[in-house]
C-alpha cells in the first residue's frame, strides 16, 4: 500500500510538471512567433468598428474589429486575432472602414501597442511557468545520495546559496508590492473621476450583448460585460463594452443610466450603485489583493522597525530598557565566548610588555 501511494505521489508530481513545461513551451513559442513577426513588414487591415472595453476598476482598453461583425456585439466574445488595441490618440484618429498598419502574425493580428504588452508579459508568463519545474528538479536531485554528499562538503556553496534565496525572495517581495501599488493608481484615478460630477455628463444607454463567465472557484469572480450604446450631445455614437457587478447585470432591463466623461466619452460610469454592487466590489478578488499588499507592507515595515530598534536598544519592543553597561558585557560574553576568550588572553600579554618597557627605561 505505501509503494502504491509513493508511485501514486510520484506520478502526481510529474504530472504537474509536464504541465508547467508544456505551458512554458507554448508560451515560449508564441513569444518568439510574435518577436519573429514583429520584425517584418507591415500590412493594411480595415477597421470595422471601433469599441471601448472598460473593466469594473478603471481600465480602459480602445479596440479596433478587423472582421465584418454587428457593431453590437460585445467584444470580449471576439478571438484574440480578430482585434487589435490601440493607443488612445490612434483610437482617435482612425474612422471604421478605414485602414491601420498591423503586423499578420499567422491568422492573428497584432498592432504595435499589442506587440509592446507581449514583450512585457510573456517575460513574467515564463518566469512563473519556470518555477515548479525548477523546483521539482531541486526535489529529484536531493534524493539522490551522491548529490547530498557533495553538497555537505560544499559549506561555501551552501552559504551562498541560502543568500541567493532569501535576496530572491525578499526581492521577489518588493518586486510584488510595487507592482500592486503600481496597478491600484488606475484604480484611485477612476473613483476621483467617479465623483467627479462637474465634468461628467448623465444619459441613458442603450444594452446590447451581454457576457457573463460565472466562475466556481471561491478565489475568482464571475465577470460581467454589457455593450452599452448611446449617443453624446455632439451627435457622436459611442459603443462601450462595460464590466459591471452581478447586481446591476440582473436588474437591467435593455436600458442602464450611466455617466460619460466629457472629454472621453468612453470613459463611462454607471449612475446609480447601490449597498450590493459596493459589497460585491469590496469582496473582489483584485480588492483581496490591494488589502493583502497593505497587510505584507505594514508587516515588512514592522519587520524593518523591529530589526533597527534590536541593533539600537538590544530589544523588538519599544519602551523596554537598555541593558545595563554590566549586563551587556555578560551578553556580549554569552554570545562570543571565542572572542572574549581571545581577548582575555591577550590582556596579560599587553601587562606584561608595558613592565617590560617600564624596566628597560629604569
Amino acid at each position: 500500500m505505501k509503494v502504491i501511494k509513493k508511485i501514486a505521489k510520484e506520478s502526481i508530481l510529474l504530472f504537474v510538471c509536464y504541465v508547467f513545461v508544456s505551458l512554458f513551451i507554448e508560451d515560449l513559442s508564441e513569444f518568439l512567433d510574435v518577436r519573429q513577426g514583429s520584425k517584418g513588414e507591415q500590412t493594411e487591415a480595415m477597421v470595422y468598428g471601433k469599441t471601448g472595453v472598460k473593466d469594473l476598476f478603471g481600465d480602459l482598453n480602445y479596440i479596433a474589429t478587423l472582421q465584418m461583425m454587428d457593431q453590437w456585439r460585445n467584444p470580449i466574445k471576439l478571438d484574440s486575432g480578430t482585434f487589435v488595441q490601440l493607443t488612445k490618440e490612434q483610437f482617435d484618429a482612425v474612422e471604421v472602414y478605414e485602414t491601420i498598419p498591423v503586423y499578420q502574425i499567422g491568422r492573428s493580428f497584432y498592432s504595435d501597442l499589442d506587440v509592446k504588452g507581449s514583450f512585457s508579459e510573456f517575460p513574467i508568463f515564463l518566469l512563473v511557468w519556470s518555477v515548479y519545474p525548477l523546483g521539482y528538479l531541486l526535489y529529484v536531485l536531493l534524493k539522490i545520495p551522491a548529490f547530498n554528499r557533495w553538497l555537505d562538503r560544499q559549506d561555501r556553496l551552501f552559504s551562498i546559496f541560502s543568500i541567493l534565496v532569501t535576496s530572491i525572495f525578499l526581492g521577489g517581495i518588493t518586486i510584488g508590492l510595487l507592482y500592486s501599488y503600481w496597478t491600484a493608481i488606475p484604480v484611485i484615478k477612476n473613483v476621483a473621476e467617479r465623483f467627479a460630477l462637474g465634468e461628467q455628463v448623465e444619459t441613458v444607454a442603450k444594452v446590447g450583448d451581454t457576457y457573463y463567465e460565472r466562475s466556481s472557484n471561491r478565489y475568482e469572480n464571475s465577470m460581467y460585460y454589457l455593450m452599452l450604446s448611446f449617443e453624446t450631445k455632439d451627435g457622436e455614437r459611442i459603443f462601450v463594452s462595460k464590466e459591471v457587478t452581478g447586481a446591476v447585470y440582473d436588474k437591467q432591463d435593455g436600458t442602464l443610466p450611466i455617466r460619460y466623461m466629457r472629454d472621453n466619452p468612453y470613459n463611462v460610469f454607471i449612475s446609480k450603485t447601490d449597498s450590493l454592487s459596493v459589497l460585491q466590489l469590496a469582496f473582489n478578488s483584485r480588492m483581496m489583493i490591494y488589502y493583502v499588499t497593505i497587510i505584507l507592507t505594514w508587516l515588512v515595515s514592522l519587520a524593518f522597525i523591529m530589526m533597527r530598534r534590536k541593533r539600537r536598544t538590544g530589544s523588538y519592543y519599544k519602551g523596554e530598557r537598555p541593558l545595563k553597561p554590566k549586563y551587556q558585557k555578560q551578553q556580549s560574553e554569552k554570545q562570543h565566548p571565542k572572542l572574549n576568550a581571545k581577548s582575555k588572553k591577550h590582556k596579560p600579554n599587553s601587562a606584561n610588555n608595558r613592565n617590560a618597557k617600564r624596566h628597560k627605561k629604569r
